[in-house]
């Protein structure tokens, strides 16, 4: 299946979040989609050939969002019992397939370590990334703000 984006469209970008084509750019004999990610303002060039293996894909639907904050309340982690260098490997792993399901998989083991101890600098900030990724695409997906799916994503986690 070929990814269908144009620009202009709202993408989600493995690891990174959600954000916009701005444009198609032909360097070379290669086009690349120049992506503004919305959260942090920079610009990112991805080769069109490459931009589906690499995992970046058009937002959930509505339907999906609601499914997915149901496995965020519902999550059975495994509780990795491996040092960090691994977790971290699988994390990163888990955050590059672009799914939404592996992103949730990878908040709720920082959620479930979290709870068991206090996190490592880098747990945490990751931790913050991921669950920003969540909140950006889920609030784009049901079409509300951040803020108000953020409400919604705290009393799940309570």
């Amino acid at each position: 299946m070929a990814l269908k984006i144009k620009v202009g469209d709202l993408i989600v970008y493995p690891a990174k979040g959600v954000g916009r084509i701005m444009g198609v750019e032909k360097m070379g004999s290669e086009e690349f989609y120049i992506i503004e990610l919305l959260e942090k303002g920079i610009q990112i060039k991805v080769p069109v050939k490459r931009a589906e293996r690499m995992g970046i894909r058009s937002p959930i639907p509505s339907s999906r969002a609601k499914k997915i904050l149901s496995m965020i309340k519902n999550y059975k982690t495994a509780g990795l019992k491996v040092n960090w260098n691994k977790r971290q490997k699988f994390f990163r792993e888990k955050l590059l397939t672009g799914k939404i399901e592996d992103t949730v998989e990878v908040f709720a083991e920082l959620l479930y370590s979290s709870r068991k101890k206090p996190l490592s600098f880098g747990e945490k900030k990751l931790m913050d990334q991921v669950k920003n990724m969540l909140l950006q695409e889920l609030s784009l997906s049901v079409g509300t703000d951040t803020e108000t799916i953020k409400k919604e994503f705290e009393s799940l986690l309570t």
